[in-house]
C-alpha cells in the first residue's frame, strides 16, 4: 500500500467515540473528508471518516459506525495512514520527495535522505557519498519534480553546492 503517515491517536474526547489526533500532516483539508479511509495501527484496520474539526491542538475525528468510546478507548497512541491515491493534489506531497534523486546541470547531485519541515520555510536534506547539502522547498530552487523518473530538478543553487 503507497501509503502516508497522517498522524497518532493520542486520546477520545467524549463519550461518543470521537479521537484526537496529533498531526503535522499539512494537507488536512485534502484529507479529512468526510467518507475518506485510515488506516490505523500495525494491522491497518480500516476506518471512514464520518466527521472533523479542529480543536486546539488537536485533529478531531470520528468514524463511520461507531458511536461509543469504548469502541475507540483502545485505539490510544496508534498510528494513522492514509493511502497516497486517497488524498486528491496536483503536486506531489513533501513526503514524497525524500528517495528522490537531486540533479542541477545534468549532474546528479545526491539523493534526497530527509525533510526539515519548518513553519517559515521547508528544507531538502540531501546526501551524496561525501557531503551533506541543505535545500530550501520553494520554486525558486525546485525547477521540477518528477515521481515517475525518480527526480528533482534544481536550478539557481550554484552557491549551495560549492565544496572545498
Amino acid at each position: 500500500m503507497n501509503e502516508i503517515y497522517i498522524g497518532e491517536i493520542v486520546g477520545t474526547h467524549g463519550i461518543k467515540g470521537e479521537v484526537r489526533l496529533i498531526s503535522e500532516f499539512r494537507e488536512k483539508e485534502y484529507a479529512f473528508l468526510k467518507g475518506k479511509k485510515v488506516y490505523i495501527g500495525e494491522n491497518r484496520d480500516e476506518f471512514v471518516i464520518r466527521t472533523y474539526r479542529h480543536h486546539k491542538k488537536y485533529d478531531m475525528l470520528t468514524f463511520e459506525g461507531i458511536d461509543d468510546i469504548n469502541e475507540v478507548i483502545d485505539m490510544r497512541f496508534e498510528k494513522v495512514y492514509m493511502k497516497r491515491q486517497d488524498i486528491e493534489l496536483k503536486v506531489p506531497l513533501e513526503e514524497e520527495f525524500v528517495g528522490l534523486d537531486v540533479y542541477f546541470h545534468e549532474e546528479k547531485k545526491g539523493t534526497v535522505t530527509g525533510l526539515l519541515l519548518r513553519n517559515m520555510q521547508d528544507v531538502l536534506i540531501i546526501m551524496n557519498e561525501n557531503q551533506k547539502y541543505m535545500i530550501p522547498i520553494v520554486n525558486h530552487f525546485i525547477k521540477k519534480v518528477d515521481l515517475k523518473k525518480n527526480r528533482i530538478t534544481l536550478q539557481n543553487v550554484e552557491g549551495f553546492f560549492y565544496e572545498d
